[in-house]
Formats: C-alpha cells, sequence, structure tokens
C-alpha cells in the first residue's frame, strides 16, 4: 500500500519527504461525507476519543501551511 509507505518514509526522514512537518494519512473508504475535513483528519490520525478539538487542527494547519503533507488513500476509488 503506497499510502503506507509514503508515510513510513516520512517517519523514517527519507528525503525528499523530510521537508514535511507534518503528514496526515485519511483512508477515504473510512470518510462519512458531512464531517469536516478537520474531524476527519482527528478520526484518521489520532481516534475519534482524542482529546484534540478542529479548532487545534485548524491551528496546526495554519501555523504549518506548507509543511503538511495529506496522503488520500483510496483516492481512484472515492465518488
Amino acid at each position: 500500500m503506497w499510502s503506507r509507505r509514503i508515510c513510513q518514509e516520512w517517519r523514517d526522514g527519507i528525503f525528499p519527504l523530510d521537508r514535511f512537518k507534518l503528514v496526515f494519512r485519511v483512508v477515504l473508504s473510512q470518510v462519512k461525507s458531512n464531517d469536516p475535513i478537520e474531524q476527519i483528519l482527528i478520526d484518521h490520525s489520532f481516534g475519534r476519543d482524542s482529546d484534540y478539538t478542529c479548532e487545534d487542527i485548524k491551528h496546526v494547519l495554519r501555523e504549518l501551511a506548507d509543511g503538511v503533507l495529506f496522503v488520500l488513500d483510496g483516492l481512484d476509488e472515492f465518488n
């Protein structure tokens, strides 16, 4: 699975992925279409029981801006 490998290579600091400060992997087949993107990122990265809020995610995304990579798993199957 390429999306998982990309995340592992980022974790291991492999170039050119090392320029990103944060990577979010989202499995699109598990996304509920009515959830805001911040909630989707929390659910896929930290779990639904996480203490992180949508405002926390917005803050991180603003702070890191171009240092964030979104890996969308299953985009070819997403409707």
